[in-house]
């Protein structure tokens, strides 16, 4: 039997058409991938070409330009986004939304308080105090970072779930210094693109004071009416010399300098004040914390202060650290003894560490008799001024001369008695 070269030629095309009904479809599926892989719902064409790999910790990115206190920004996958930013409830917090993405910013003090937006609506955090970040929309089980600039410190880490959520509370180092910082949020949100929110915030300093206690010190039972903690910070040459102050005590992985007391004399009755500082050097590759506890005693009599447990946070490799406290209303005592107990971590670098006391004498001027000195000096000088003025400063004088001179003659006679006793007796004599 001859087959119909008609009938193979629809068979032969009926196949094709098949094949390429197939090709077609598989290529619509694949637009359809690629269209939603890189589709974030915003106007910008964002391509995906290389998948991130995801580390255990995003690092920090460039700091960007111009966000001052109030100012946001948000990236993802270097392009630019536009944040929405909304205020918590009570006026506590900064929140920051896009297509799903969501941060929530909360500054706290050094007691762990929540702190109110300032009155311009601005994020304020307490040097010492820290953030309450959370965070959703991020991709399941990836990890998130959160920096501080504008050199980028590293706050501290958090994972989101399986939900793509997280709550972390990071602390501040409390010698971050006053003023406006950049804080970052860096995560991973759908398909692995890093997204990074920056935004201002501004820093404060507690002025610690109060006579029965307060944050970071604690008064002793004779009580004083202020105390405040400070903390400098400064980056030593890498070429200078460890022991640049006399006293200072080389440990291998620290350098501690000698305590410094210098009074500060007042003319109230319970006043004066004393201030104890030193200086710490971060010798290692590492940094480390650490804390401080200050005492000053008076030498002939109570405790006059206890100042327990001052934060010494994230001391760098290099850095300087002046740690200070001024205690104010010292009272009349003249000699003084202050200590200060410095505690580092107990290992740095496979090096045991233990804490290190030091300690000064001061003299404090008794001021509560001076100024009745002073108003008896001045009363003094005022009353010869006006006996001089109104002529009865020489006469004064005179007249006690004469006095002085009469009473030597009489005590020449060999009798004992004067003129006058003689005239008496002879006026008695002749009226007999």
């Amino acid at each position: 039997m001859t087959a119909d070269p008609s009938s193979a030629r629809r068979s032969l095309h009926r196949r094709a058409m098949l094949i390429g009904a197939v090709l077609c479809a598989v290529l619509a599926v694949s637009n359809n991938a690629v269209a939603y892989a890189t589709d974030d719902g915003s106007d910008e064409n964002v391509t995906v070409t290389v998948m991130e790999d995801i580390v255990d910790t995003p690092p920090a990115q460039p700091a960007q330009a111009g966000l001052g206190v109030g100012v946001s920004g948000l990236v993802i996958a270097g392009v630019k986004r536009s944040v929405k930013r909304e205020t918590g409830a009570n006026q506590v917090g900064l929140i920051f939304t896009f297509d799903g993405y969501r941060l929530e910013i909360t500054g706290r003090d050094v007691d762990g308080s929540p702190m109110r937006l300032d009155a311009d609506g601005n994020l304020v955090v307490e040097a010492g105090g820290s953030f309450l970040v959370r965070g959703s929309g991020f991709q399941a089980s990836t990890p998130a970072a959160i920096y501080l600039f504008s050199s980028p410190t590293l706050l501290g880490r958090a994972t989101a779930d399986t939900s793509g959520t997280f709550t972390t509370v990071v602390g501040l180092p409390s010698a971050t210094t006053a003023g406006v910082h950049n804080l970052q949020v860096v995560g991973y949100v759908a398909t692995n693109r890093l997204a990074t929110l920056t935004t201002g915030v501004s820093v404060s300093v507690r002025s610690v004071s109060g006579s029965n206690g307060g944050a970071g010190y604690s008064a002793a039972p004779s009580g004083t009416s202020g105390v405040t903690v400070e903390q400098s910070s400064s980056t030593a040459p890498s070429d200078a010399p460890v022991t640049d102050a006399p006293g200072t005590l080389e440990l291998g992985v620290f350098a501690i300098s000698a305590l410094q007391a210098v009074a500060e004399p007042s003319l109230s009755v319970g006043g004066g004040a004393v201030r104890l500082a030193f200086t710490v050097r971060n010798t290692s590759t590492t940094p480390f914390d650490a804390t401080a506890a200050f005492r000053l005693d008076a030498r002939l009599g109570p405790q006059i202060a206890s100042i327990d447990g001052v934060a010494i946070d994230a001391l760098q490799p290099g850095e300087i650290r002046e740690v200070a406290v001024r205690i104010e209303d010292v009272g009349n005592w003249a000699f003084y003894r202050g200590y200060v107990t410095f505690t580092p971590p107990e290992v740095v670098e496979k090096t045991e560490l233990t804490p290190v006391t030091r300690e000064a004498d001061v003299l404090v001027p008794p001021p509560a008799a001076l100024p009745a000195v002073v108003a008896l000096g001045v009363g003094a000088i005022a009353a010869v001024m006006w006996l001089a003025a109104t002529g009865r400063l020489l006469p004064l004088i005179g007249f006690r001369r004469r006095d002085d001179e009469d009473e030597g003659e009489d005590a020449d006679r060999p009798d004992g008695h004067g003129a006058d006793d003689r005239d008496l007796v002879g006026a008695g004599g002749s009226q007999r």
